[in-house]
């Protein structure tokens, strides 16, 4: 089947009149943090970076601004003269932290990014990450004419359908930049499609000079910092994701992969599973803070289900203004007794072994299995009980362990952020 990729394109991009919308309102606020600059006699440069100043963003674009000072300037003072200018500019914006705080806000529904940031050249140790964001813009423009837009705007725009576009935490994909080096370095969307396609392994993207690599599933070294992977934040899942997708639209193209498809039930048919929900306040931060503990959270519930015995199948996390975790289990129950192993009967620590047992209750024994004693001893046998009592001293994150006794557990969704954690779960298929 054959696409019309220039239709692709005009329903993916920007039209004239958004892109019309975008110079207007990016020329507006860069002159209003010019004169701010200039009043508060800082010597400092704001430029337009990001997707939007080169052409290669998709529709409802962000626009990224960054005050570019000198590195006389020490990184408190960036950031206070930053902060200022920020909430000057943006009066309903919020602060976020990237490596240090910046403000973020709207303006006619576009997301604006105030960010301060050091005068870097190429390969130069950086202050900070954020400091690179100039550098990328600039490398990128220079490398780029209409038809390699064109090809990184369909790039991100079936990343973006198949749900493995965005570098932030909770997503863990490609993110804008990422597309773009592929693109320039390979030649177009199918060139890159075709290379994740035919990929095997652990994925580079080979150039002239070698780079130091790291475990990360794929590595795109950064032209402007060779010392850094551009595409560490690419989880093995969604590498995957785009390789198998890659090959299936090489193979039968279709428009649905740039729109998304459809989330479908599963057949009816009976699980004989069980199903909890664990729900937890949500500190008042930004997913990037608090997604990672989340994470964590859901490894620790899926291991400690499984150490103590109740074989958990699958797993899914839902952030909204609770914390929502799901996990489905084999069973929600185990036997009320457990076995108990002593050492080996040539080791004289049996000795302290049947002591201890002789004077402490136990269901049975001691006696003999195979080459040890062993006695029988009781243990809690239903799920929320076990988990509840395990949770209470394990470490779920800075900013969790402080809401950990608001944890509950429930059994069917009783919210609707519950049921659509469990529509989200039941309904997943290669898009996520």
């Amino acid at each position: 089947m054959m696409l019309d990729y220039d239709k692709i394109y005009a329903r993916k991009a920007p039209d004239e009149a958004e892109r019309n919308d975008l110079k207007r309102i990016s020329g507006s606020l860069m002159g209003k943090i010019h004169s701010l600059l200039s009043k508060m006699r800082v010597s400092a440069e704001v430029e337009l970076v990001g997707s939007t100043s080169k052409g290669t963003n998709l529709k409802g674009g962000d626009i990224d601004l960054f005050i570019v000072f000198p590195t006389t300037y020490s990184r408190s003072e960036i950031v206070k003269t930053g902060l200022r200018i920020g909430h000057t500019v943006l009066p309903n914006g919020r602060e976020k932290y990237a490596e240090h705080p910046f403000v973020f806000g709207y303006v006619e529904g576009h997301k604006i990014d105030v960010v301060p940031c050091f005068h870097m050249n190429e390969n130069d140790d950086l202050k900070s990450a954020v400091d690179r964001s100039p550098l990328h813009t600039r490398w990128v423009n220079a490398h780029l004419d209409d038809i390699k837009r064109r090809e990184i705007v369909l790039l991100k725009a079936f990343m973006k359908g198949i749900g493995v576009y965005g570098s932030e935490v909770a997503k863990g994909g490609f993110s804008g930049y990422v597309c773009e080096i592929l693109v320039i370095r390979l030649g177009s969307f199918l060139k890159a499609l075709e290379f994740f396609a035919g990929s095997e392994k652990r994925l580079r993207l080979k150039e002239d000079q070698p780079s130091p690599m790291d475990d990360a599933p794929m590595h795109v070294t950064d032209p402007v910092d060779r010392k850094r992977n551009a595409a560490a934040a690419v989880t093995s899942e969604n590498l995957a994701r785009m390789r198998i997708l890659s090959r299936e639209f090489l193979h039968e193209p279709s428009e649905e992969y740039f729109d998304g498809f459809p989330r479908k039930s599963p057949p009816r048919m009976p699980r004989k599973t069980c199903f909890r929900i664990f729900t937890l306040e949500r500190p008042d931060l930004l997913d990037d803070i608090i997604y990672p503990q989340a994470e964590k959270l859901r490894r620790i519930i899926v291991n400690e289900s499984r150490n103590e015995g109740f074989h958990p199948i699958d797993s899914e996390v839902l952030m909204g203004r609770r914390i929502n975790i799901l996990v489905e289990l084999e069973s929600d129950t185990r036997p009320a007794i457990k076995v108990h192993t002593g050492p080996p009967a040539f080791s004289p620590e049996t000795r302290r072994f049947l002591d201890k047992w002789n004077d402490s209750p136990h269901a049975r024994g001691p006696f003999i299995m195979d080459d040890r004693p062993v006695v029988e001893v009781a243990q809690a046998s239903r799920y929320n009980e076990v988990l509840i009592d395990n949770l209470r001293d394990k470490d779920i994150g800075a900013h969790l362990n402080g809401v950990k006794a608001s944890i509950k557990i429930y059994s069917m969704p009783a919210t609707k952020e519950q049921r659509d954690l469990m529509q989200k779960y039941m309904t997943r298929n290669l898009t996520g």
